[in-house]
This record gives C-alpha cells, sequence and structure tokens, in this order.
C-alpha cells in the first residue's frame, strides 16, 4: 500500500514525463526487482526508462539495445532464456494501461529464481495500473505543455473554448488581438463581454450578430463552419481590422460539441493591399475598356462600397459655377435617390464652403472622423435637408482631388455612415490613387472629345456638300469614305460657278485616311480657285497639274471635269485626267462620255482632250469614282462597270433613284477604296413670263416693251407702280420698283439695250403669295455668281440677294432676268 500510494504521489500530473519516470524506477528498484525496464506506448513501442540494482554501465547498454516489448495481454511470467540479456533469475512483464488503451509495458526482472509467485502478479497488476496512469497523466501534462508552448509561438491568434463557451486556453497572440493586458485576463473575461468592444461585419459590409460565429453556428448542428472573413471596428478607436476566422469543433459521442479552437489570422495588410489592386485594377479596366465614361464612372464608384465606404460620389465642375453629382453609390441602393435628391434641392456652389469645392481649389485632400450628431444638425439648412442627411448616414468624412496633369477636375467623396469605421492614412492612399486613375479617365475622355470634336469639324469642312446646286438641275449624289467613323477620305466632287456657266468635277487622290483627305482638299480648292478665276475647265487641271506637281511625295489626282453653259440644255466639253468615264443616260441608253487624258500629278506638261457633247432636256450624266467599280460583292466578285451600268438603265432618268439604289447596294459590298458618284439631271427650257411659258397659278400684272435708253428705268417704274395699283404693302411695292429700275439699268448698261433701238421688255405677274418680274434685253447674258465689279459698273446682285426671294438668269441674245419677291 505504501508503495501504490508513493506511485500515486509521485504520477499526480503535475510532473511532466521525464522527470515521473526516473522517480518511478526508482520507487521499483530495488524495492520489488533488481531490474526495471518500461517501455513505450504499444502503437510505436520504445524503450522509456531503464533501472539496475548495481551500476554496471555495460549491461544497461545492452539492455536498451534489446527490441521493446510490445504490451501483452496480460501479466507474463518469463524464463530464464528470456531473462538472458538481464542476467537474472526470475522476471514478470506486465502490460500498462490508461484510459482503455495500452499505453506501454513494465518489465520487472530479479537476479533470484522464483521471485514473483502467482500471488505476486495480482499485486504488480494493480501496481502497473497506477504507474500507467500515473504515466498518462505525466505524457498529457507534457503534452499540454508543449501545446501551450507551441500555441503561445504561433502568430496566429489560438483560443479554444469548452462546451459552455468559455476560454480554456489561449495564446499572447489572441490576447493582444483582443486588445487585453494578458492570456490570464482573456481567460478570465466571458467572450461575450470582449465582443461588446468590437462592431463584426462580414465582406460585404453586413453586421454581424455573435450567433454568426462558429462556435454558435455549431452548437445549432452545422459540422464544418468555413472559415470566415469578419471585418473588425472597435467602437472605442474606429480601428478597423480584417480577421480570418477558422474553427475546428470536438463532438462527444452524441455528436454535441464539447470544445471549438478558433485561430483567428490578422490579414488586415493583405486584405487592404488586395482590395486595393483589386479596386484599382478593376477601376483600371473599367475606365478603359469603355467610351461610355459616364456609364464607366457610375461603375467605379460602385467598386468603392462596401470595399472602401459605405457611400461614394463623384463630383465635377458643373455650368453656373455648381457641382454636379457625376456618380453615386450606396451600401444601401435605395439610398441612391435619396443622395441625388439631397443635391437637387441642396446643389453645392463651387466657390462655397462644403469639403468638395474646398478640395477641388485647393487640391488636398480633407478627411474628418467622429462626425457627431449635432455636427450633422449644424450643417443642415433646414429640417428636410437634416432628415436626408440623417437618412444617408454620416460619421466620417473623405474627399480626395480627381488630379491630373497637374489639374484638379473634381472630387472623389467616400462616406462612413457606419458610427464606429474610420478612414485611416490607407484608406486615403487607395482613394487618392484611385481619383487619379479616374482623373487620368476624364482628362483622357475630355481630350479625346476635343479631338473628336476638331476632327469632325475638319472632316465636315473637308466633306463635299451633300447637295450641291446647279440651276435648274436635279443632282443626287453618293458619298462614302472607307473606313469606319470616317468622314472625309481621297474622292471628291464639286460644283464650280464660273462666268460662262458651271464647271461639274470629281477627282480621286491617291492614298486613304487624313493624307488623303487633305490632298482631296487642295486638290478642289485649286480646282475651284482657278476655275472661277479662268472659267476654263482645262486651264483648271493644268494649275491643278501644277500644283501637284510642286507639292511632290506621289501626290497624284484623277479628275473628270465637264463645263455646262449658263442655262441647260446646250453644250457640254468633257475633259478625262486619268478617270473614269461619267456616263450620258439618254431615253434608257447609257453612253461614256470622253477621252482620257493623263493623270494629275504624273508629268509636268500635259494636255488634255476636250469632248464637246450636246445635252437635251431629261438627258442624264452619272459621275464616279473606282472606289464603285472595284467594290466586292458578298461573294468577292468585283463590283465592276457592268453591273454600274445596269444599275444606270434600271434608273433611268430618275437620279435620286439612282442614289438610292446604289446606296443599297454599298450596304451588301466590302468597301476597298473611297466611293463618290453625282448624277446630274438635264432641264427643260425655264418656264417663263417673257416665253409665255409661265402661265398656271399666275395673274399677270404688266406687259411693257421699252425702248433703250437712259428714260428707260423711270418708264418701267412708272408702269409697275400703276399696274400695282397699290395691291401690294408699301414695303413690297417699293422693294419692286428698286428692282425693275436695277434690272432695267443693268439691260442698259451690260445689255446692250443703250440705244432707243434696242428694246427692253418688262414683265410682272403674281404667283401665289410672291411678285414675279422679268426684264428682257438683247444681250449675251451673265453669270448669276458673278458678284464683282466691273469697269463699267456692277450688276447689282448682291442688292437682288438681300431683297428677293429668289431669281435667276436664262437664256443668252437674248437674256432675260427674273426675279420674285414674297
Amino acid at each position: 500500500m505504501e508503495l501504490l500510494t508513493s506511485a500515486g504521489e509521485i504520477a499526480d500530473g503535475r510532473v511532466p514525463l521525464d522527470a515521473v519516470v526516473p522517480r518511478l524506477l526508482d520507487l521499483v528498484v530495488p524495492t520489488l526487482a533488481d531490474y526495471c525496464v518500461v517501455y513505450g506506448d504499444g502503437r510505436d513501442p520504445r524503450l522509456v526508462g531503464v533501472r539496475m540494482a548495481g551500476a554496471d554501465p555495460a549491461r544497461e547498454a545492452a539492455i536498451r539495445r534489446q527490441p521493446p516489448h510490445r504490451p501483452p495481454a496480460e501479466a507474463l511470467l518469463l524464463s530464464e532464456r528470456e531473462l538472458a540479456p538481464f542476467a537474472a533469475r526470475s522476471g514478470v512483464l506486465l502490460p500498462l494501461r490508461a484510459r482503455g488503451q495500452p499505453t506501454g509495458a513494465l518489465l520487472l526482472a530479479s537476479c533470484e529464481p522464483n521471485s514473483y509467485t502467482p500471488a505476486d502478479l495480482r499485486f504488480l497488476q494493480v501496481f502497473a495500473g497506477r504507474l500507467a496512469v500515473g504515466l498518462d497523466n505525466a505524457r498529457l501534462l507534457t503534452a499540454e505543455r508543449q501545446l501551450e508552448a507551441l500555441v503561445g509561438a504561433l502568430e496566429d491568434a489560438v483560443a479554444v473554448l469548452d462546451g459552455g463557451g468559455r476560454i480554456v486556453m489561449a495564446n499572447p497572440a489572441a490576447a493582444r488581438l483582443m486588445q487585453v493586458d494578458s492570456v490570464e485576463v482573456l481567460i478570465a473575461t466571458p467572450p461575450a463581454q470582449l465582443w461588446e468592444r468590437f462592431a463584426l461585419y462580414d465582406a460585404d459590409g453586413r453586421p454581424l450578430a455573435a450567433g454568426d460565429l462558429a462556435w454558435a453556428r455549431a452548437r445549432e448542428g452545422e459540422h464544418r463552419p468555413p472559415p470566415r472573413l469578419v471585418r473588425r471596428i472597435d467602437r472605442e478607436t474606429g480601428d478597423q481590422r480584417w480577421l480570418l476566422l477558422k474553427s475546428s469543433i470536438l463532438r462527444d459521442d452524441r455528436d454535441r460539441p464539447v470544445m471549438a479552437m478558433y485561430v483567428t489570422e490578422d490579414v488586415t495588410a493583405v486584405r487592404r493591399a488586395e482590395l486595393g489592386q483589386r479596386l484599382l485594377a478593376e477601376a483600371g479596366r473599367i475606365l478603359s475598356s469603355s467610351l461610355d465614361l459616364d456609364a464607366s464612372l457610375q461603375e467605379v464608384v460602385e467598386l468603392t462600397v462596401p470595399a472602401l465606404a459605405d457611400w461614394c460620389g463623384l463630383e465635377l465642375p458643373g455650368s453656373g459655377g455648381m457641382l454636379e453629382l457625376a456618380a453615386v453609390a450606396h451600401l444601401d441602393p435605395a439610398k441612391v435617390a435619396v443622395a441625388r435628391r439631397l443635391r437637387a434641392r441642396h446643389p453645392v456652389q463651387l466657390d462655397g464652403d462644403g469639403a468638395a469645392p474646398g478640395v477641388i481649389r485647393t487640391g488636398v485632400a480633407f478627411r474628418m472622423d467622429n462626425i457627431s450628431r449635432e455636427m450633422v444638425r449644424a450643417a443642415a439648412v433646414d429640417a428636410e435637408h437634416l432628415e436626408l442627411l440623417d437618412s444617408l448616414g454620416l460619421s466620417a468624412l473623405l474627399v480626395v482631388p480627381l488630379r491630373s496633369g497637374g489639374n484638379v477636375l473634381g472630387a472623389l467623396t467616400l462616406v462612413s455612415s457606419q458610427a464606429h469605421r474610420r478612414f485611416d492614412d490607407a484608406d486615403e492612399a487607395v482613394a487618392t490613387a484611385l481619383a487619379q486613375r479616374v482623373a487620368d479617365a476624364l482628362r483622357n475622355a475630355r481630350l479625346l472629345h476635343d479631338r473628336a470634336e476638331i476632327a469632325n469639324v475638319l472632316s465636315a469642312g473637308l466633306r463635299p456638300e451633300s447637295s450641291p446646286v446647279l440651276p435648274g438641275c436635279k443632282i443626287a449624289t453618293v458619298y462614302r469614305p472607307a473606313g469606319e467613323e470616317v468622314q472625309a477620305g481621297g474622292d471628291f466632287y464639286d460644283v464650280i460657278d464660273t462666268p460662262s456657266g458651271s464647271i461639274v468635277v470629281m477627282g480621286d487622290v491617291v492614298g486613304k485616311g487624313a493624307p488623303a483627305a487633305a490632298l482631296s482638299a487642295l486638290s478642289r480648292v485649286t480646282l475651284r480657285t482657278a476655275g472661277r478665276l479662268t472659267g476654263q475647265a482645262a486651264a483648271a487641271l493644268d494649275e491643278l497639274n501644277h500644283a501637284l506637281r510642286r507639292r511632290g511625295a506621289m501626290s497624284l489626282c484623277t479628275v473628270v471635269a465637264i463645263a455646262l453653259p449658263t442655262e441647260l440644255p446646250g453644250s457640254a466639253e468633257v475633259l478625262l485626267a486619268g478617270h473614269p468615264p461619267p456616263l450620258l443616260v439618254r431615253d434608257g441608253v447609257v453612253t461614256p462620255l470622253g477621252e482620257s487624258g493623263p493623270m494629275l500629278g504624273a508629268v509636268e506638261v500635259a494636255e488634255w482632250p476636250t469632248v464637246t457633247v450636246e445635252l437635251a432636256p431629261d438627258d442624264v450624266i452619272v459621275l464616279y469614282t473606282d472606289g464603285v467599280l472595284d467594290s466586292i460583292l458578298p461573294g468577292g466578285d468585283r463590283f465592276g462597270e457592268e453591273r454600274l451600268r445596269r444599275l444606270v438603265e434600271r434608273t433611268g432618268s430618275d437620279v435620286e433613284a439612282l442614289a438610292a439604289s446604289l446606296t443599297a447596294e454599298l450596304e451588301l459590298l466590302r468597301l476597298r477604296d473611297d466611293v463618290a458618284m453625282l448624277a446630274i439631271r438635264c432641264p427643260g427650257p425655264p418656264a417663263l413670263l417673257a416665253r409665255g411659258t409661265l402661265s398656271d397659278g399666275t395673274e399677270p400684272l404688266l406687259e411693257l416693251r421699252l425702248p433703250g435708253g437712259p428714260e428707260a428705268p423711270r418708264a418701267a417704274r412708272r408702269a409697275l407702280a400703276e399696274a400695282l395699283g397699290g395691291r401690294l404693302s408699301k414695303r413690297i411695292e417699293g422693294d419692286a420698283l428698286i428692282v425693275v429700275s436695277e434690272l432695267v439699268s443693268n439691260a442698259i448698261r451690260h445689255g446692250g439695250a443703250r440705244t432707243p433701238g434696242a428694246d427692253v421688255s418688262v414683265h410682272a405677274a403674281l404667283r401665289g403669295a410672291a411678285l414675279r418680274i422679268e426684264v428682257t434685253d438683247p444681250g449675251p447674258g451673265f453669270d448669276p455668281g458673278g458678284h464683282g465689279p466691273r469697269a463699267d459698273g456692277g450688276y447689282g446682285l448682291l442688292l437682288l440677294d438681300r431683297m428677293a426671294t429668289g431669281w435667276g438668269v436664262s437664256g443668252s441674245g437674248p437674256v432675260t432676268v427674273w426675279v420674285e419677291l414674297q
């Protein structure tokens, strides 16, 4: 009994294994045996300790070299052969059991024979059981101390909770995480009391309760709660931490949770870096992948919630010196409308005292934490304003400038609506980087807009008129530059007024895109200037040829020029400079016109054959560029001359139908080059009062033949005044008398009616709401566009432009000038 008592006192669970084993061996030897060997767990048998009655190092070494004994099922008496390594005469091998499991074996040996009787075995079994419990307690204590040392060395916070939810073990990292002085204080404090200091939110910003933690979920039956990312905010300091909570639940045989181990990793630095990088990367992708800047800005502010703030606004200077809320996002999507209503009812001036205006003016970020209810009340201008502010929530504010290229373009406003959330330096750094990306996108978008606007203006100036005017003629055009969103290319056309009529030109320069558009603009200006100054199509081609030669760098251009008389139908002259021949459509028959000459810019001195064509009423002339012919059909074939000819034949004299049909064809074609087409339908003789061909819907007022000479203008005024008889307003009648005087004066001065022998005819009639006046003289006529002065006096055409609703010139020798006043 003394041995049993001593064994219990030695192995009471307060001494570790390495100290217990020697003391137990001392208790056994020499009281119970001359030799004692303790073997470890049978699953991994090993010698734990050996003790001999006398010092014999050689024999002890020999014993240690022997294979360890596995625990027997029950006590065994050993034979002398089995005891030979011990030089013993008798011995016993006893199993060591604890908690129902084998934990090792105890070998006792004596130098005397028959030292152990069957009666001794019962006592030895009891003693071995007491020894096994002691060794097991020592092992547990050692394991506990090792575990405590291991857990204490971990950087992650570790806490073990029992079945009642109390902390039974923790490491210093857990104490630091929960902001208590020591592990002892942590263990002594109820967990509920520890968590009262903190507000918890999930990764999406939703508040968490105690029931959302793993232990509570395990008690509700969840077996393997997954790791959970939690944002923890200190209610006192506003300190914000990202924690990764991992848990392991131990259950009893009834599947009830009896213990839980929490491993909490502080991932604040990693999470912030990850969130910042992800936020900036995603914002960069959004801002660079869309041309819809407004939508991109809205997506960017939505990225910040809840990762960076509870709500976010992007403010840009607007019209009238006000700040505009360009984009806004809130943790509660329903609050977005509240934010916009707040700005609509309480606009912010750019020169005001608010945070955002100040940041835009100074370029310095603004941060305010711990915004109290009293501060919000003081900032509100009325009860409605206060209600809107309260509904949005305002506990912390961070405003950073949108800075790019040295300029501040606006402000990014971040707001915390949670009572304990604060903004720190890390938040400001991420917000500043985000604001710079937004500002760069804004700056680039504005530069792109400005450049696009400049390009559109320039392109519109380079693009030929869609509806050029040729008096009396119907004109239809098709113009399609190759390439997407290109407004002007290398093809062009123009109608040039000359003293003797008009010159219609169409050209195609070498190249594509902007260089071709610039060269086509040069070609148009040169042709127009030379054509108006000389009135000769050949002279215009020659001048452009020299201009292109001077320019060099493969400046080449093909042109077709058609000189038309003042009044159509009549004689037309066709000149080709390397250009596809125009088509003449007469009575459904299509005929190419012209004889080809050299391309402009190719040779220094060139001549272009002139082919004269007599045009008849309803004749159609079709000018086109080779881009029409070279377009590719869906099957891969070229559109070609024959298809164009059939298209022209099918539409006949209807130029608008021709343009519509070609446009429809182009939708199915792949353009290899710019496309241009211009179709002109010649009119019949113009209807005139003087010719008796203008009678429908008219009320004749005056038909007068006057002898030429200086008295004719006065006579014409007097006759027209009598014919009007006060039927029109004084203003219109006054304008009519000035017009008839000017036209008769022109007939005398420029039309050859200087003497009484050369007559001048004056006709007047009412046409609906218009008064028409015609003056006919025997002269050669003149160019309606020739507004410039002459040596013998001007035509007074500027006066007609100002006073008349419409006017024109018809014929030559005699010539009729007509004017209509509304």
